[in-house]
């Protein structure tokens, strides 16, 4: 028997049809990402091999399956992932989660992210990369909290925000390098050893550009006694 949440659904998809996350026209193509059929041929996954640290692609196996700079300087966390890279079709749907006010975007990351993301080990929550509270001000959300929410629904686990927090505004970081994005990020972020004290957590952003930030905030994690640091985004830029 077709229940009412199953008719409200189709009536509901009847009135609002799925949108293409790229140019906003019909959706056609609805995997990994809905999308017309013309803004599908932009949608390029992250391909394999990757550095099994830090997930950056390699050209090779590498050594240990590591990339140059984790070979160098090993991460503070134990794996990072993304889903996408960073271009074409993807890049305009981040763009319009974070500037274009299209939050509803959040939730079809999250869904593609969720499909492609393998446990490790045991997730104790799943945390957002924080705003610092000026920027969210301006903003009016998260846009890595309104992905981290419908992740952790998704994966059936805790929620926690007021994990670690932004406690220092920070230039834009488009155009820096990866040091001069660690030297703007230094004490920017604060976490609480009470929330995080022998967790495994699960941290969650939009975009991996250097992974200067993932870096940050991994070992303020870690700094505060949390036990194992995963991350997932929803893309990459290329190296």
């Amino acid at each position: 028997m077709t229940s009412l949440r199953q008719i409200a659904k189709g009536l509901f998809e009847l009135l609002w049809p799925p949108r293409c996350v790229g140019c906003f026209g019909p959706a056609e193509v609805f995997y990994p990402l809905p999308t017309c059929r013309g803004c599908a041929l932009e949608v390029e996954l992250c391909s394999v091999p990757v550095c099994r640290l830090c997930g950056a692609n390699l050209q090779g196996p590498g050594p240990d399956r590591l990339c140059g700079l984790c070979l160098a300087s090993p991460p503070a966390f134990e794996r990072a992932r993304a889903v996408f890279v960073y271009g074409g079709v993807v890049r305009e749907a981040i763009l319009a989660l974070k500037f274009k006010d299209q939050p509803h975007l959040a939730a079809t990351l999250a869904r593609a992210m969720t499909a492609a993301w393998s446990f490790e080990s045991h997730i104790d929550a799943v945390v957002p990369v924080p705003l610092h509270r000026s920027r969210l001000l301006k903003r009016t959300y998260n846009q890595a909290g309104l992905i981290a929410r419908r992740v952790a629904a998704d994966l059936g686990l805790p929620l926690a925000p007021s994990s670690i927090e932004r406690v220092r505004p920070t230039l834009a970081q488009a155009g820096l390098g990866r040091k001069k994005r660690l030297a703007n990020l230094a004490g920017a972020f604060h976490a609480h050893a009470r929330r995080v004290e022998g967790a495994s957590l699960l941290v969650i952003d939009d975009v991996i550009t250097t992974g200067a930030t993932m870096q940050s905030v991994a070992a303020e994690l870690k700094r505060a006694g949390a036990a194992r640091v995963e991350v997932l985004a929803a893309a990459r830029t290329p190296l």
